[in-house]
């Protein structure tokens, strides 16, 4: 009778495991390596994207379509929903002078400008020329920069809750790309402020 409940309780404690495990993978979700499909790009990023609809903060930033004449180099997504969410992802490409024209008129249309980010998470500056930027000084960063001279075009995004991202995001976006004095990771200045007033 023992050796029956001790397989019983073995068994209910691998299922438990395994469902666990699936419910932990299904909470980790995104691509992570570069693309060159504009068709997986525009089903987190397009008009009714997943990402653009949920994510934390509104993406005006990040394209909802790329131009037929981009080379995308990198693309990469990446979300992650262990506890709260955190997001990480980089669109990076090269086009031609007309759509790249269209695209830089009308990211300066949305009137943001570097200096918005100043010290948000301990930004100082930007590795390339900012041409749009929304940063908050709870849920994270989204950007577009340009190397006007080659036409390529940088979307970033790090958002995130609690102070804090989740997500490798250096691994993801590459530390080239990310902002001079930028640190969001766990116990960073800010979530470091926000555990002190909440002592």
């Amino acid at each position: 009778m023992k050796k029956k409940i001790i397989k019983i309780c073995i068994f209910v404690l691998a299922v438990t495991a395994i469902a666990g495990g699936v419910r932990y993978l299904g909470r980790v979700t995104g691509i992570a390596w570069t693309v060159r499909k504009t068709d997986v790009y525009e089903q987190y990023f397009g008009a009714n994207g997943e990402h653009r609809v949920n994510g934390l903060l509104k993406n005006e930033i990040f394209p909802e379509s790329i131009p037929e004449s981009a080379k995308i180099e990198k693309f990469v997504y990446r979300h992650e929903d262990l506890m709260d969410p955190s997001d990480a992802a980089i669109l990076v490409y090269t086009c031609n002078e007309e759509d790249y024209k269209v695209e830089m008129s009308r990211l300066a249309e949305l009137g943001t400008k570097e200096e918005d980010a100043y010290d948000v998470y301990g930004i100082t500056g930007f590795p390339y020329e900012v041409v749009a930027v929304k940063a908050d000084s709870v849920y994270g960063v989204i950007y577009a920069m340009t190397e006007p001279d080659v036409r390529r075009i940088i979307y970033v995004e790090n958002t995130y809750c609690n102070y804090f991202s989740d997500i490798n995001y250096e691994r993801y976006i590459g530390q080239r790309y990310l902002p001079k004095g930028y640190n969001a990771k766990p116990g960073n200045p800010v979530r470091e402020a926000f555990d002190a007033k909440m002592r």
